[in-house]
């Protein structure tokens, strides 16, 4: 998996909490240098999918796009699927999304301002917390 935060002080620790709530890590992760041997933003992690019977092709895929506090991530890896980074559905792209997706619960059908769920920390996925206060 290549892991690029867009805040370079995100804690890597934090990302491999996030990581774990969907993969099993292989190995610690691994900056990705340039030529110049500047750090490019990115990590590199091993990781393993999990199985889930739920899914299409039988596994469970990590969020493309994700957020850690309000710091955004991207994920990518070989086979990965093309979802929307709105929703998470596959089959469309943003552009054509029409799912309402709440960025405080992660639950679909009504957007945050109107949200009367508890709040979601969107590190560990428990409930009743955000990222910063995160134990």
């Amino acid at each position: 998996l290549i892991v690029q935060m867009f805040n370079p002080y995100v804690p890597e620790e934090d990302i491999e909490v996030f990581l774990k709530r969907f993969v099993d890590l292989t190995a610690k992760g691994t900056k990705i240098m340039d030529r110049n041997r500047y750090w490019t933003g990115k990590i590199r992690f091993f990781a393993r999918l999990r199985t889930a019977s739920t899914q299409e092709d039988g596994f469970l895929h990590p969020p493309a796009m994700f957020f850690i506090g309000a710091n955004r991530g991207y994920l990518s890896y070989p086979g990965q699927p093309l979802t929307c980074r709105r929703c998470g559905g596959e089959g469309h792209f943003a552009a054509n999304c029409r799912e309402l997706m709440c960025k405080r619960c992660g639950k679909t059908g009504h957007l945050g301002a109107d949200c009367k769920a508890t709040k979601t920390c969107n590190l560990c996925g428990e409930n009743g917390h955000l990222y910063k206060d995160c134990p």
